[in-house]
């Protein structure tokens, strides 16, 4: 639901995209216009929903996490499942602290629903803290290619490639050059014409 929703949030309130207005068939224009035309506020619907589905998602990575380290696996599988859900982890917070600031930072498993209550919000800087964490082990911990049956799951290249983007986010230029330059030796290149990257045929290029 996360990556489903991502063009309303992510796309729909800059110009890569905009609403066809259809007045004999509003569909969900109360949910969708205040995103193209920039009147969010606390009560516009789909916030609720956005919130709640990815702290249902960090609630279940956490617990995940937490479970796999002591799962009768091999090391090898155990490092990847560690490194995609923390690269997910941090894809999360780095979501979530770009739309509401200040978020609540947990990264511990919840035996009951009222030890919810007890968390606060925590500054910015906590947050990407975190999703640096993350990612730089998530980059040491992925391959850099999978074989055919796992292809789709997350690379070393798509860590240190959010990474780079988290570090643009924060101007910190200089270790953006030097992550992003680090994705340049793993073997990528650009598609040969740039409709091949919204071919469905052609996807995980």
């Amino acid at each position: 639901n996360v990556a489903n929703n991502q063009w309303l949030f992510n796309e729909l309130p800059t110009d890569n995209t905009t609403i066809d207005f259809n007045p004999d068939d509003r569909g969900q224009a109360d949910k969708i216009e205040a995103f193209e035309f920039w009147q969010v506020n606390p009560g516009s619907p789909n916030l609720d929903d956005m919130y709640n589905t990815y702290y249902n998602a960090l609630f279940n990575i956490n617990n995940t996490l937490a479970k796999i380290a002591g799962a009768s696996i091999s090391d090898s599988v155990r490092t990847q499942i560690d490194g995609q859900l923390k690269f997910i982890r941090a894809y999360y917070y780095f979501e979530l602290v770009q739309y509401f600031g200040e978020v609540i930072v947990i990264t511990q498993p919840l035996d009951q629903p009222d030890q919810a209550w007890t968390f606060k919000r925590m500054p910015v800087d906590t947050a990407y803290t975190l999703i640096e964490q993350d990612l730089t082990q998530a980059a040491s911990e992925l391959p850099v290619k999978y074989d055919a049956a796992n292809v789709g799951r997350v690379t070393k290249g798509a860590a240190l490639t959010l990474l780079g983007k988290v570090y643009l986010t924060l101007k910190q230029y200089g270790q953006a050059v030097s992550t992003l330059q680090q994705v340049l030796g793993l073997g990528y290149s650009l598609c040969a014409s740039y409709a091949d990257a919204f071919d469905p045929a052609k996807k995980n290029g």
